[in-house]
């Protein structure tokens, strides 16, 4: 049997008996193997787990009413929970760490991603069949959940993920350049289990691209809304890059890509 940390903590402010929201996956590698990312040390690794949890804790206006967050690396999750119970907060926040990184670094982010939201899913007790999941990677702060979450259309909806399909945006690529931005999706539960559950183990070569490819053919079975109508705003450090998602290259980035996104919608940029 696997080995894990689990806790529970409940916002002082928590209402069970208010209608349910949305709920916030928080991915994290408190401890990443050697080499593995450019954001490595540990310290400032967990400096931004504790920010990026305590930011989503005082979002008071939050369309997530529960926050999972799941750690792949037995990292020692003590200041994650201390930090859920000394935060003033309305949310109920459930806290599992595992270890989950006993595969080659060469198999890179999306396969330890996915088999870490496989594992987290299963063993968390918050998390149920029809719930809308937004998962962003821990150590980033989404600025505008709320405004994602309201863009959304109308009608119910399964899946909603990034999907890029523009030569050399993003990776470089010229030929082949479609791939799933993995930093933030929203999905159900019970369709996450039809689109992604088991694919790290069972596809050759588990990557990003995969993921675009996945996506599009969850649509079969699926209500999927292949790209966000606004543009998700991050801020923190990349961990592959160290590149600062709040410094005015990145800003830049983001605001360009906004009005892209409304003006020609089409463009999977």
């Amino acid at each position: 049997m696997m080995q894990f940390e689990h806790a529970i903590v409940s916002g002082e402010r928590f209402d069970p008996a208010r209608p349910k929201r949305d709920i916030l996956l928080l991915t994290a590698t408190l401890k990443p193997p050697a080499a593995a990312v450019a954001r490595s040390d540990h310290q400032e690794r967990l400096n931004d787990y504790l920010r990026a949890l305590e930011f989503y804790l005082r979002d008071l206006d939050a369309p997530y009413d529960r926050i999972l967050f799941v750690d792949n690396s037995m990292g020692g999750v003590g200041s994650i929970e201390a930090a859920a119970r000394r935060t003033p907060h309305d949310k109920l926040v459930e806290i599992i760490s595992f270890a989950g990184n006993d595969h080659p670094v060469t198999r890179g982010k999306a396969y330890g991603e996915f088999k870490l939201i496989d594992h987290g899913l299963a063993l968390s007790s918050i998390v149920h069949g029809s719930d809308m999941i937004w998962k962003t990677t821990g150590r980033l702060r989404l600025l505008n959940i709320r405004q994602l979450r309201l863009a959304l259309p109308d009608r119910p909806l399964d899946l909603v993920c990034d999907l890029h399909n523009v030569p050399l945006v993003g990776t470089d690529r010229l030929h082949r350049n479609r791939y799933m931005d993995l930093r933030v999706f929203a999905v159900r539960r019970d369709a996450y289990d039809v689109a992604y559950r088991g694919a790290w183990e069972r596809i050759e070569g588990f990557d990003a691209f995969a993921m675009y490819d996945l996506s599009l053919q969850a649509r079969r079975h699926l209500r999927v809304l292949p790209r966000f109508p606004r543009e998700p705003r991050l801020q923190g450090i990349s961990g592959r890059h160290l590149r600062d998602y709040g410094a005015w290259p990145g800003r830049m980035k983001s605001a360009v890509r906004g009005g892209l996104r409304r003006a020609l919608p089409y463009l999977w940029l």
